[in-house]
């Protein structure tokens, strides 16, 4: 249940959840189909509904990887911000070595 979980909820990075990004659409839990609680999308046979999910999922992964590029670039700009530089040292400068 907690991978099911894990693969249904969208990621911060993409902005899509792993299911819609592998299978093109949304899951339909047992309680969906008894609640009735789930889009057709209005697709009235299979070659409509293939068509569909194939230029759905075309934009869809086009979107994750330019999200996922963003994402990158700002977790880096984060990371270069938050870390420490190292000290630059001068030519004859006389440093404190600790020796374990």
């Amino acid at each position: 249940m907690a991978v099911f979980a894990y693969n249904t909820t969208p990621h911060s990075g993409t902005l899509y959840s792993p299911f819609y990004l592998i299978y093109g659409r949304i899951p339909h839990l047992p309680i969906d189909v008894t609640l009735e609680n789930y889009d057709t999308s209005g697709y009235t046979n299979y070659d409509e509904y293939t068509r569909g999910i194939e230029t759905t999922w075309k934009l869809v992964k086009e979107s994750a990887i330019l999200n996922s590029h963003v994402h990158r670039e700002n977790y880096k700009k984060y990371y270069h911000a938050h870390t420490q530089r190292m000290h630059k040292y001068k030519k004859h400068q006389k440093v404190l070595v600790e020796l374990q």
